[in-house]
């Protein structure tokens, strides 16, 4: 592990983002020696959370470079109305603690009641067939797979984003990718509720146009030939 390449890309890495201690966390991946890895940073805005993940890729002198970042913009969703206590319960649950306690790890007293988690998931499969509730507590978790309909639930609370680290140049920084992601999502909810007015404009007679109004095909008289009356 070359003690420069580590200080020149912790520098490039600390102009995107990152905390002074990433020349740590890029030792602790570089010292195995892999091909490639990612790092990762996390930024939270209310109801915003974006991820950042740096692709790291050794080059042929063996020494180790940025290539690029996925920036990745979820938003968490707002509970049904008829959810809101179910969706307290869930917060009041420490889930990573259950899950470490599934894996045998120690975690001291912060276990759960496992039986009042049962009654309260019970709950949960009962009233949250779209998994919203589910995706709001643990998207981003261990738990993230027993969220039912996940990939769409990403698909409407999700946007990604690679940004490539190009040379020397001065590279585009995390808050910016945020920034930019965001108007990415307002873009999608513009288009969206366009779609929406057009589609309920389509079906209403009263809005005027051609698809409110029954057309009929204009019948000419038949000619004969010649006849240019």
């Amino acid at each position: 592990m070359n003690k420069r390449n580590m200080e020149r890309l912790a520098a490039r890495l600390q102009q995107l983002g990152f905390a002074d201690d990433i020349l740590y966390r890029l030792q602790a991946n570089a010292c195995f020696g892999p091909a490639q890895f990612e790092i990762t940073h996390q930024i939270n805005n209310g109801a915003d959370r974006c991820y950042f993940f740096v692709h790291c890729a050794k080059g042929d002198q063996g020494l180790y470079d940025a290539i690029y970042f996925t920036a990745c913009l979820r938003r968490i969703p707002e509970p049904p109305p008829d959810c809101l206590a179910l969706d307290q319960s869930m917060t009041a649950v420490n889930w990573q603690a259950l899950y470490q306690s599934k894996e045998g790890l120690m975690v001291g007293d912060s276990i759960p009641d496992a039986y009042l988690v049962a009654e309260l998931l019970q709950s949960v499969h009962n009233a949250d067939a779209d998994g919203v509730i589910r995706f709001r507590h643990w998207g981003d978790t261990s738990l993230e797979s027993m969220v039912p309909n996940l990939s769409f639930l990403k698909n409407q609370y999700e946007i990604n984003q690679r940004f490539y680290l190009i040379d020397e140049n001065t590279p585009i920084n995390f808050g910016d990718a945020m920034r930019f992601l965001q108007s990415m999502w307002v873009q999608r909810k513009v288009n969206a509720d366009r779609k929406l007015l057009l589609k309920h404009t389509a079906g209403d007679p009263q809005a005027g146009g051609a698809s409110g109004e029954l057309l009929t095909k204009r019948v000419r008289p038949n000619r004969k030939p010649g006849n240019h009356q």
